[in-house]
């Protein structure tokens, strides 16, 4: 009985108890007056440091790391990029919102970049990838200051950000060659196989170049296709240098050279063509620093190349040292307005030969650039006081015309020095000289020539040239000044002489020609010997006005030059005594269309003339004496 009293005495407390619970439960699920569940989330470094901690966070508060970057110190061969965060609990979103429904920690993540130690070479293997592709690694330098580097590498490039996304373009170097600023770099190398890569600072370590020494030779040995090498050379002040360079290897495996400013090694300078087993560079520089790159086209066959600098002078050329311009070849200088020295020689030279030289332009910088000429200034090994020629060449003419420059020197020594100088900077010139010296033919003097062969004259003055031939098949000849395509024709006659006074002149059925004083230059259309005279050289041959002339019996087909000179304007008659006799008066430049009379009669011409020079014609159709007067009024 007692027991059971027990059980329902449980009963009765149990069951209100159980009821003022189930009342509590309904009234906190009503009215929403508890706390929700909050979580902690950490974040540590590598080392377990913590660097930030972020307390009270529900499941719908958004969170996110707010300090500075993480960082790992460096080691001597390496250096940490941090690349995330790491956890086991969940995944930390850099570029959205993170949420959590549990506490969390999260451990920085850094890639290990190898330290790369500039100037050595850095071997590398494919297992030990980073990145989004396995075989992708990634190497780190850093330079204090702006660096001339060159990348030596199969299968690299130089990054300024360290892309393991591959979001980001490599630095653009050209022939792997390139200037860097100061800063952090990075190496992405990606290659399926083991390799290297070299990044060298120019500065040091191109071969220093010495001026009059030539270079060590340098061998590319069979399988080195496109190898190359550097060199470099300081100029305290503007200098004009010549390079000689000395190749072996076949017709598609030479080696070119070029030559940059070493801050610009994008734009060659100057470069040689590759086709020729010796090449030379001219060229005018500034004062500064310059690289000089040796490359190996073409096949991977063996090729050797060497090189020679010399210094040119703008002063007095040194014989020994003044850069030679090689006969047959075109060399390319860039003048400046004080003028730098060249000399030259051509195959046989000596006192009986001359020279063509032959100025070809190169890129004019502005329009305004046509008015400079350039001037030119010959002299013999012996004398720098007194040019044996001279010339000034102009732009626009040529560049107008398209033609080159030429002029013909005629010296007394083996060696011929020219002075070149412009105002234009920078110009390019090119400058060639024949191969072969012109046999010189001296004005009165018979000379044995060859067909097609070529040869000079120089004519000392302003002249009436008459070109005869004593024998052989020769007809014609053009003789030729080479500055602006001037020439002449001569027709030719055979020898003869007349008496005028006691002047031997020589007549011929050839046409005189007036030709300006310089040097010239005519192949022959065929054996013989030939002559070039001065026609009328002396004072007999000066008319004196009022002065019967008499003409030379026997002379019928013939023709003789005389010559007036008026100081004032006058009014000129020409008398002639005979029908079978004729004469005319010409203008110095035109001995081809004779001077219209102002009136004429059967035996007279008038003539009112302007003061100067004439040059008159006196001509027999027949065999006869005939006699003529000049008078003046």
């Amino acid at each position: 009985m007692k027991k059971q009293i027990k059980m329902l005495l449980v009963a009765f407390c149990v069951i209100p108890l159980a009821l003022t619970l189930a009342a509590c439960g309904g009234n906190n699920n009503n009215n929403n007056t508890t706390n929700p569940a909050t979580y902690t989330v950490v974040f540590k470094n590598h080392d377990g440091t913590v660097l930030q901690t972020i307390e009270n966070l529900t499941n719908s508060t958004a969170f996110s790391f707010t300090q500075a970057t993480p960082t790992r110190e460096e080691t001597n061969e390496y250096k940490y990029i941090f690349v995330g965060w790491d956890s086991h609990d969940g995944y930390y979103n850099e570029n959205g919102s993170n949420y959590t429904n549990k506490n969390m920690t999260f451990t920085a993540k850094y890639d290990q970049i190898g330290k790369y130690i500039f100037g050595t070479t850095q071997n590398y293997s494919v297992a030990s990838g980073q990145g989004n592709q396995g075989w992708d690694q990634w190497f780190t330098f850093t330079l204090s200051s702006s660096t001339l580097i060159k990348f030596t590498t199969t299968g690299g490039s130089i990054y300024t950000t360290y892309d393991i996304n591959n979001t980001s373009y490599p630095i653009q170097l050209q022939n792997q060659i390139g200037t860097l600023a100061s800063g952090t770099y990075y190496v992405r190398i990606s290659a399926n196989s083991a390799g290297s890569f070299i990044i060298e600072n120019l500065s040091t370590s191109a071969t220093a170049i010495e001026f009059g020494t030539e270079t060590t030779q340098v061998e590319f040995t069979q399988g080195n296709q496109y190898k190359d090498k550097w060199y470099k050379f300081t100029l305290d002040e503007t200098s004009s240098i010549k390079v000689t360079i000395t190749r072996t290897g076949d017709t598609w495996n030479y080696t070119v050279v070029h030559i940059y400013s070493a801050t610009d090694i994008n734009n060659a300078i100057i470069s040689t063509n590759w086709s020729n087993s010796t090449a030379n560079l001219m060229t005018t520089l500034p004062a500064g620093q310059y690289l000089v790159w040796a490359v190996k086209q073409g096949t991977n066959a063996p090729a050797t190349f060497k090189m020679l600098f010399e210094k040119m002078s703008n002063n007095t050329p040194n014989i020994d040292n003044t850069p030679l311009l090689t006969a047959g070849q075109q060399s390319s200088v860039i003048t400046n307005e004080n003028g730098f020295w060249y000399q030259f020689a051509a195959t046989g030279w000596n006192d009986n030969y001359a020279v063509r030289f032959t100025i070809e332009l190169g890129t004019i910088v502005t329009s305004s650039d046509f008015e400079n000429p350039i001037n030119l200034e010959f002299y013999n090994g012996t004398d720098f006081e007194t040019p044996i020629h001279t010339e000034t060449v102009e732009r626009q003419s040529i560049h107008s015309t398209d033609t080159d420059f030429s002029t013909i020197i005629h010296a007394t020594t083996a060696r011929v020095f020219v002075k070149i100088s412009a105002s234009v900077p920078n110009e390019t010139i090119y400058c060639t000289v024949e191969a072969n010296g012109f046999e010189m033919l001296q004005l009165g003097q018979n000379k044995a020539v060859t067909s097609n062969s070529i040869y000079a004259i120089t004519i000392p003055v302003d002249m009436v040239v008459l070109m005869t031939k004593s024998s052989g098949n020769i007809s014609a000849a053009n003789m030729i000044k080479l500055n602006v395509s001037d020439y002449h024709q001569f027709t030719l006659g055979d020898f003869g002489g007349i008496h005028v006074y006691d002047t031997v002149l020589l007549y011929t059925e050839g046409d005189p020609v007036f030709i300006e004083s310089g040097t010239y230059i005519f192949q022959a259309d065929g054996n013989g010997t030939i002559r070039f005279d001065n026609f009328i050289t002396t004072e007999d041959e000066f008319i004196d006005f009022g002065i019967q002339q008499s003409f030379p019996s026997n002379s019928d087909g013939r023709d003789c030059w005389y010559k007036i000179t008026l100081d004032s304007p006058a009014t000129i008659t020409a008398t002639s005594i005979s029908m079978y006799f004729s004469i005319n008066l010409f203008s110095p430049n035109d001995l081809v269309n004779a001077i219209t009379p102002t009136s004429t009669s059967s035996s007279n011409k008038i003539y009112d003339l302007s003061a100067g020079v004439y040059y008159i014609k006196a001509s027999a159709t027949a065999s006869t004496v005939a006699y003529f007067t000049i008078t003046k009024s």
